[in-house]
């Protein structure tokens, strides 16, 4: 059996002791070859923190080539191993559409910075329906969440009010476009 999996973005081989993971670092909101490096040092100090032993760390690329990524003695690598260990757990995401269907996906929760993210596909709305809630479901307690990229389309001028009363009140947020609450705030301020 097999699966075929597109990857947009930049995929990585992180190589422990006992197993290999892959790393997909999403290109799209990364500004720099820094951030990129920071991203995936990231990854590298999450595994090791649950007790890995990293060998070695590669970029798969599409042309077979998979060249060695040196990060140890990084910059970025340092830092990250300075950030504190983000409290992730898993849930599921929810959202409910104007014809009528809902769709309930896995995803994972930042409960530090309230951020749902990882949200996996669970189907698709119809091409005329909209999304008029969303929720996200921990340890079985239903919480709403609010879209910050649509937050700051919509309100293009001063989304500042909107943004900063998701951090005050410690709701839950989500990005597809990368974005993150406090960039957004500072950025508006």
């Amino acid at each position: 059996m097999y699966e075929i999996i597109p990857v947009d973005g930049r995929l990585f081989a992180v190589n422990t002791t006992t197993k290999t993971c892959y790393v997909r670092v999403m290109v799209d909101t990364i500004a720099n070859k820094a951030d990129l490096m920071l991203e995936l040092c990231r990854a590298i100090v999450h595994i090791e923190r649950a007790g890995a032993i990293v060998t070695s760390v590669q970029e798969v690329t599409a042309d077979g080539h998979r060249p060695r990524v040196s990060y140890r003695q990084s910059r970025e690598y340092k830092q990250a191993q300075k950030e504190p260990k983000r409290d992730v757990v898993p849930a599921i995401y929810v959202s409910y559409w104007s014809s009528g269907a809902v769709f309930r996906a896995p995803c994972r929760v930042d409960m530090g910075t309230r951020e749902v993210f990882d949200i996996q596909s669970a189907g698709h709305p119809c091409d005329d329906d909209d999304c008029y809630s969303e929720t996200v479901e921990i340890n079985e307690e239903k919480f709403p969440v609010y879209c910050i990229d649509e937050i700051c389309d919509l309100n293009a001028d001063s989304p500042l009010e909107e943004l900063t009363e998701i951090k005050e009140n410690n709701s839950y947020w989500r990005s597809c476009d990368g974005r993150k609450l406090d960039e957004e705030i500072k950025k508006y301020q």
